[in-house]
């Protein structure tokens, strides 16, 4: 929409702030209206923030320990599957990570220039995604974590204001863009239906321990970081907290902040806490670097017995092939991942047959959505190939691979006939079950066609991930 210079249709429509949909907006008009160029969006924010964790921990801990930091969350699954993924998960991270490598910086230097540059990444940090502010929660409560015996606590505690100012310069006019647009409200209203959703995905695991299972293990073929580097990152934070470096100790509240805050939020999803995943990298790299350091002391020590020096060197041997495997591992599993989720789906090819036979005020309806064939999906491509503007719905209003389907034909049928629906798409999502529920797409698309309101079109590629095309009965056949 903004591309197409809608903007006032833009934020009628959207619960997210505007930052990442108007730089998407630039790469469509540099490199044309594309999947490719969507995700190139991604692509671009996750090397920016390998980028702003390498400077991060270069800055606190030396060269070393930002290789291997970067090393280490560059082959993380969830990281490698996000980043070619048009969502907001990667540009939050970025903006999380600069906005307290600006902190540190900080910290280190006092530089007025600093602090302001931090809390104009906290803006546009809160401008991607409104959860982000949490980095300033993270901010606010390591300032008396490393200052509470330190005379400098006053003065530091001072410019917190100054943060608060630079990062309002660029909140404060996109709020009254906004409000003067008149729809705040609506705006408003929209995120908190989003939030207020019940998600039964976020309930499967305990609140303690949820984001220990999500991370390393939601699904079967899903892990987003590796058990055993999600291990070695504990350990490294156990690590982190015994040593307790003023930089450990903005690591280990950087972590303990993300864990907290999204546990308590209503909805929850793996990718939510990305923002710990450099936190888990750069922990378990100081663990790595320490425990080689000492090896390495003892074998090159003139006193050290030479059967210890063998033990030495074979304890080192063993720390590079373990952690030099876990990495070649999490590339494996990515790659696995990967081809599972990128069989290619005929969703183009679907949206063009129904183009051509819509005319202009019929509509279209997505039935039991998920996440690879959505509402969202299906006007990008009537909009951006077919230059169609007909109206798109979704039925039942919430993703079906993540709540469960409240599916009643006759609702289906009364929405249908309200909204002028000429033709329903049922994605066969794989012939898996819908979340928590005994329904698939076949047995909806019996439902559909025992109904006597719906008739069978067509199918639309290759099982098990057709697409199932039916009109409504008695709209006209005319073409757009």
């Amino acid at each position: 929409m903004i591309y197409q210079g809608r903007i006032s249709e833009y934020l009628m429509f959207t619960r997210y702030p505007p930052l990442m949909d108007f730089v998407t907006a630039g790469y469509f008009g540099v490199f044309g209206a594309s999947v490719f160029s969507a995700r190139l969006v991604s692509v671009t924010f996750s090397l920016l923030t390998l980028a702003a964790v390498f400077a991060l921990a270069s800055k606190a801990y030396g060269r070393k320990v930002a290789f291997v930091s970067c090393a280490i969350l560059a082959t993380m699954p969830g990281y490698i599957f996000i980043s070619r993924v048009a969502l907001l998960d990667i540009p939050i991270t970025f903006f999380f990570t600069a906005t307290l490598l600006m902190f540190l910086v900080w910290l280190h230097s006092g530089k007025n220039s600093a602090i302001i540059i931090c809390g104009l990444l906290l803006g546009l940090a809160t401008l991607t995604k409104y959860q982000a502010i949490v980095a300033g929660l993270v901010i606010l409560v390591a300032l008396p974590l490393l200052f509470y015996r330190n005379n400098y606590f006053k003065a530091k505690i001072s410019r917190f204001p100054l943060l608060l100012a630079s990062a309002a310069v660029i909140i404060v006019p996109t709020l009254v863009w906004i409000y003067s647009s008149g729809i705040l409200w609506q705006w408003l209203g929209l995120m908190q239906s989003s939030d207020t959703l019940t998600n039964v995905y976020g309930a499967r695991f305990p609140l303690p321990i949820f984001y220990m299972l999500e991370t390393t293990m939601p699904f079967d073929y899903m892990h987003p970081i590796l058990l055993p580097v999600f291990v070695m990152g504990l350990l490294g934070l156990g690590f982190l907290v015994w040593r307790r470096k003023p930089e450990d100790k903005l690591l280990l509240v950087w972590f303990a902040v993300v864990y907290v805050f999204f546990t308590f939020v209503g909805t929850r999803s793996w990718r939510y806490v990305m923002p710990f995943f450099p936190v888990l990298a750069i922990s378990a790299s100081n663990l790595i670097i320490f425990l080689y350091a000492k090896f390495a002391n003892i074998w090159r020590s003139a006193q050290t017995p030479s059967n210890k020096k063998f033990v030495a060197k074979l304890s080192a041997g063993v720390l590079i092939c373990l952690s030099g495997g876990l990495l070649v591992a999490s590339v494996v599993d990515a790659y696995s991942w990967i081809s599972e989720d990128s069989k290619y789906i005929e969703l183009p090819e679907t949206v063009n047959y129904i183009a051509e036979r819509l005319g202009q005020d019929d509509a279209v309806m997505v039935v039991c959505g998920v996440n690879l064939v959505n509402q969202k999906g299906v006007e990008f491509y009537l909009k951006a190939y077919e230059s169609k503007t007909n109206k798109v719905l979704l039925y039942p209003l919430e993703p079906a691979d993540t709540y469960t389907p409240n599916f009643n034909v006759t609702t289906l049928t009364a929405l249908c006939k309200t909204n002028n629906v000429k033709y329903l798409i049922l994605f066969e999502n794989r012939g898996e079950t819908y979340y928590n529920s005994t329904l698939t797409a076949a047995s909806i698309g019996e439902l559909i066609r025992d109904s006597g309101e719906f008739s069978y079109e067509t199918t639309i590629g290759v099982k098990p991930n057709r697409f199932f095309v039916f009109q409504v009965n008695g709209t006209a056949n005319t073409v757009g």
